[in-house]
Formats: structure tokens, sequence, C-alpha cells
């Protein structure tokens, strides 16, 4: 997903990597729902699940319907790394705060 926003980040004009950036989002956007759909499945807390969605919701959804704006970008600073950390918390110490 961030290399999908990378390749279609402009200001004035479009980039010539424009319409394989907006894939390579919405790819990042069905993996991060993949991601999501798991780790509920894997009865992983509430909390994990929901951050892990943000990205795939609010990014992949600004980026199908504002594909010209900025907005998915700025989303893409705070949400990605967000999901990430979750992730990551939930791995290094798995269990931890169990609440379905």
């Amino acid at each position: 997903m961030t290399s999908g926003l990378a390749y279609s980040f402009n200001f004035i004009a479009r980039s010539p990597t424009d319409a394989e950036g907006h894939r390579l989002v919405l790819l990042g956007a069905m993996a991060f729902a993949g991601a999501c759909v798991w780790a509920r499945l894997r009865r992983r807390p509430l909390w994990v699940s929901v951050l892990t969605a943000l990205p795939a919701v609010v990014v992949g959804g600004l980026a199908i319907e504002l594909p010209d704006g900025l907005y998915a970008h700025f989303a893409g600073l705070f949400l990605i790394p967000a999901a990430l950390s979750a992730m990551l918390a939930e791995l290094l110490s798995p269990g931890v705060s169990h609440q379905s």
C-alpha cells in the first residue's frame, strides 16, 4: 500500500506511475482486509482487528473515491503505521489481553 501511495503521489501533473500506484493501493487494501479477517478468525483482540481494518477501509476508500486527492496519502501516514504496530504488538506478546 505504501509503494502504491508513493507511486501515485503528485501535486500538479499526473505521474507516469499513477495507474500502477492505484492498483498497488487497492491490492494493499485487500491485504489489510484479509489480515483483519484472519485476526478475527484467530480470535485476536478486537482492537487488533479494528486497527488492521482501518487502512483498508479509509485509505482504500479514499483512493477509490478521490483518486486525484492527497487525502489517502495523509490518512496512510497515520493508519498504516498504527495497523502495523497493532499486528506487531499482538505477534510479540500474544494473548496478553484476550478480550474477544
